[in-house]
């Protein structure tokens, strides 16, 4: 269910949740699947920054740390 849409400098700002009100935005976040929008202020910034702190500091997601590649010599 879509709660609300709107674009915000050409981007579209939509914030999802399901019927059992669990908000799907901030799940992909702190699950890694998506960055929290830093620009301009809206309802729900401290949750998807709190979110996203979450993510770096566990790991996961695209917050992952990269496998270091040799370099041949």
């Amino acid at each position: 269910m879509i709660q609300s849409l709107k674009e915000n400098q050409g981007k579209a700002q939509v914030q999802l949740a399901t019927f059992k009100k669990i908000m799907i935005n901030a799940d992909l976040i702190k699950q890694g699947y998506a960055r929290a929008d830093r620009t301009g202020d809206y309802k729900y910034k401290g949750l998807f920054l709190e979110a996203e702190d979450y993510a770096r500091n566990k790991k996961v997601g695209i917050w992952k740390e990269k496998p270091q590649q040799r370099v041949k010599t």
